[in-house]
Formats: structure tokens, C-alpha cells, sequence
């Protein structure tokens, strides 16, 4: 007895709307940057590159249209879950795709180079080929670069969901193909409700640590670029010696706060606002287990470190932070760990381990 085969055509839908909004940021960074040279110009950073990332945008929005009006055709009624797997990994695929245009385009990038640069920003990895970030990026590409691994960091299928409701189930299955652990449960009866949530906490997150970080007297460019990465723990920085290039340790006690910040379940933060008690944060043994792990190695590494950094100051300042780096999976850098002894760098490694919450 014969069976009819899936038609799995209708998965090009979310993929193509999905590329479709990356093509909206593009073209939002594009514009952005633009402004921001024009009224506000450092002569340090490569000037231009809004030209093109518009016409990376109009390559990516096309890309995206035609790919939406045509699993629109085939979309079925309902999604399923096996359809919602194969939605996500192509989403992730485009998106990498689509995404390294702009370094193409804008940086002269090699296809390969640009593609590994777009991934590790959108899987917020942080690892990356860019050797000369100051004298080669442009603001509308630095801007870029920093908005994938903040849309990374919570999950571009995450915010997919949020904006298109009406999946119903579908999302349902694309959200628990996307985000790990007990997030996956759903916060929220209505699935879209709680990705609109986790969302707007996400970007409040963001917010406050952009104002913080200008009232702290970082430029403003820096400043959102540097929120937009931390709070993914991504990493990606503006400057070639990392957040140790702007050697304020005022902003890399707050960087590092956020840090820490943005690698807890968001869950939990969900719940604190819904109750207005600390007592479910507290209580959580995740929660409870991540914070001691993180006092405990600071408080050692702190010690081990006297013999690199003489003061007790600034030995905890560069030992926090490097915990905080470290075992959010963010990857920034303030200090040279070479350095370190054999025991400070074990302790470091153990930590790469824990990779936050997840």
C-alpha cells in the first residue's frame, strides 16, 4: 500500500520571511551608520560602507520575498514537528547565508571568510577572521556585526515565532527546536506570547546596559555595540584589543555584570517579574549552583593572580572578569592569560565547561 508523500515545500516560508527581516536590519544598520558618520564622523574608523549594505539589503530582501511567496503556494494547515525541525536548520543556514553578504560586499571579504564571520556571530561563537577590526570595518558593518549575535543570542526563530502568532502549534514546535533547556516548556499558555516576552526582557536588558554604559563615558556607538554583544554573550567587539582596549574598569565591572547577566535563564527573570518575588530566583538550584561556582572561582583566581597583579584590586577586577568571560561563553578579553599558572588556567578551561545556564 502506497503512502502520499510530505510536501515539505511549505518550510520555505518561515525561511524566506525570515531572510525577508534580515533584510530589514541590514538596511537599518545600513541607515544608521550612515547617520552616525554623517553628524557624529571618527576619523579613526574607515568611513562609508552604507552603499553596500543597502545593496546587500535589496539582494537579501529579494532572496527572502521569492522564498516566502513561494512556500506560501505550498503551506500547509498545520505544522508539524518534523516540518519545524527542518524549518529551523534551514533558517540558521539562510540566515548565515544571507548574513555574510554584507562582509562580502562591504569588507571585501572572501564567500568563506564571510560566511564563518556571519555563523559565529549568529550562533553567537564569537570566534572570527577579522584581524584588523579598526582599520577594516566600517561603522554600518561594525553595526552589523554586533546586531547578529544580539539577534543571536536570543534566537532569530525565537523572534520569528513572536511575530508570526498565527503558526499556533507550528511555533510551538519551531520554539522547542530552537531554545534549549527548561525555557523550552513555555512560559506562557500561547507559545508566541512567551517569545514576545522573553523578547522584550532581552531588549530592556539591552537598554539599561546601553545607558549605563554612556553615562559611564563610553562612546555611544561602543556602547550599543558592546550591549548588543554581551547581552548574547557573543563577544564580537568594536575594537581589536577587545574591552580591554578602552582599559576603564568601571565599564568592564559593568560589561562583566551583564555578562553574567545574559548568560542566566531567562525564565527565571520571567517569573521575577510575573511574581514580584526574588523568592523563585533565589530558591532555583540552577540558579543557586551557577552564582556559587562563579564566587568560588573568582575568589581563587583572585588569590592565584596576586602573583601576576600585585594589588588585590586589581587582581579581582581582571580575575572577574575573566570568570565572567569565561563561563558565559562571551569571550571577551581584558587581560593576557598566558601569563597565568598552570593551575589559573585550568580553572579557567573547567569553566568554558559550564557555558552559563544552558
Amino acid at each position: 500500500m502506497s503512502t502520499k508523500a510530505r510536501d515539505f515545500r511549505g518550510v520555505i516560508r518561515p525561511v524566506g520571511a525570515v531572510v525577508l527581516g534580515i533584510g530589514v536590519m541590514i538596511a537599518l544598520c545600513a541607515g544608521v551608520g550612515m547617520l552616525w558618520d554623517r553628524f557624529a564622523p571618527d576619523p579613526v574608523r574607515p568611513q562609508g560602507g552604507a552603499a553596500e549594505l543597502a545593496l546587500s539589503s535589496i539582494i537579501v530582501s529579494a532572496i527572502g520575498l521569492t522564498a516566502f511567496l513561494y512556500g506560501k503556494r505550498h503551506v500547509s494547515e498545520r505544522i508539524t514537528r518534523r516540518e519545524a525541525i527542518l524549518a529551523v536548520s534551514l533558517i540558521w543556514i539562510a540566515a548565515g547565508a544571507c548574513g555574510a553578504i554584507p562582509f562580502m560586499l562591504g569588507a571585501g571579504m572572501s564567500p568563506a571568510d564571510s560566511f564563518f564571520e556571519a555563523v559565529s556571530g549568529l550562533t553567537t561563537t564569537g570566534a572570527t577572521v577579522v584581524t584588523d577590526i579598526e582599520g577594516r570595518l566600517s561603522r554600518p558593518l561594525l553595526l552589523w556585526r554586533s546586531l547578529i549575535q544580539w539577534l543571536g543570542g536570543m534566537g532569530i526563530v525565537v523572534l520569528f515565532v513572536a511575530v508570526f502568532p498565527s503558526l499556533g502549534a507550528g511555533g510551538k514546535h519551531m520554539f522547542r527546536g530552537e531554545v534549549p533547556g527548561t525555557t523550552a516548556e513555555g512560559l506562557r499558555p500561547r507559545i508566541a506570547e512567551t517569545s514576545f516576552a522573553l523578547w522584550k526582557l532581552y531588549a530592556l536588558l539591552t537598554l539599561i546596559e546601553i545607558a549605563l554604559l554612556k553615562v559611564l563615558g563610553l562612546d555611544l556607538f561602543d556602547a550599543v555595540c558592546h550591549a548588543f554583544t554581551t547581552m548574547s554573550t557573543g563577544g564580537f567587539s568594536t575594537l581589536d584589543a577587545s574591552v580591554g582596549g578602552f582599559n576603564r574598569p568601571a565599564v568592564e565591572y559593568v560589561i562583566a555584570c551583564f555578562m553574567l547577566i545574559g548568560s542566566v535563564n531567562y525564565g527565571l527573570y520571567y517569573g521575577l517579574l510575573r511574581s514580584g518575588s526574588w523568592r523563585g530566583l533565589v530558591r532555583d538550584i540552577e540558579f543557586r549552583s551557577y552564582v556559587a561556582i562563579v564566587i568560588v572561582a573568582v575568589v581563587v583566581l583572585t588569590v592565584l593572580n596576586l602573583s601576576v597583579h600585585d594589588e588585590v584590586l586589581t587582581s579581582f577586577r581582571y580575575s572577574f572578569f575573566m570568570v565572567a568571560t569565561t563561563i558565559s561563553s562571551t569571550g571577551y578579553g581584558t587581560d593576557d592569560y598566558s601569563v597565568y599558572s598552570s593551575t589559573a588556567l585550568t580553572i579557567v578551561i573547567l569553566l568554558m565547561f559550564v557555558g552559563g545556564c544552558s
